[in-house]
């Protein structure tokens, strides 16, 4: 089985078509009809303010978040894209800590991880469902874990219900779980989502993301 660790080229430059006009490349999140009208017009509207800074707290953003979440405005972060959410996990939370890794799953992870000094590990298993004692079992103490719920590349998701079992065992080893819920919303069952137990466990992130 893959590892994490794999990083087969995708994305970027081969997806628009530079380096291959004849590939169609589905491992990106990009959407197949372009940028909607109603996003395209939003950004006319918008133009009058480009040469303004921009609110480096993201306070209308966060307010509105929060509102949507049924989270307090200090419980969310505002980020440029998971992949900034995830790098800044890392930084700032788990630097130098060890961190838990299901395998194969979204890349990043484990590059933002060593970037901010951690020692990686990887439980390998095509569907974390089927193996959640293991990960249970693997999760460093007084470091961190990153759950992708659905998974990744496979698809896999686990429940509201066993992704609380983590955050509560993780808990008892003093370790920060992290779990990405950027496809959550275009999964079969988004009522899964673990956002509004973010409010309430101090060892859980939730990442969500605007672009899916």
């Amino acid at each position: 089985m893959g590892s994490a660790r794999s990083r087969p080229p995708h994305g970027g430059r081969l997806s628009m078509g530079i380096l291959d006009p004849g590939i169609t490349d589905f491992s990106t999140s990009t959407a197949p009809g372009g940028v909607p009208a109603s996003v395209r017009a939003a950004l006319r509207r918008g133009l009058g303010a480009a040469g303004e800074y921009p609110d480096s707290s993201s306070s209308a953003l966060v307010s509105e978040l929060a509102g949507r979440a049924g989270l307090g405005r200090g419980n969310v972060f505002a980020a440029a894209g998971a992949s900034e959410a995830i790098h800044a996990v890392c930084r700032a939370l788990v630097p130098g800590r060890r961190v838990l890794v299901q395998a194969p799953t979204f890349s990043e992870y484990e590059r933002a991880a060593r970037l901010a000094g951690c020692r990686v590990s990887f439980l390998e298993t095509m569907d974390l469902a089927d193996d959640l004692g293991r990960f249970a079992a693997a999760l460093p103490r007084g470091g961190c874990a990153f759950v992708c719920n659905p998974n990744n590349p496979t698809g896999s998701m686990i429940t509201r219900r066993q992704a609380s079992g983590i955050a509560a065992a993780a808990r008892d080893r003093s370790c920060l779980v992290v779990v990405d819920e950027s496809f959550i919303e275009l999964s079969r069952a988004p009522s899964e989502s673990v956002l509004r137990d973010a409010g309430r466990r101090g060892n859980l992130v939730v990442i969500r993301s605007l672009t899916k």
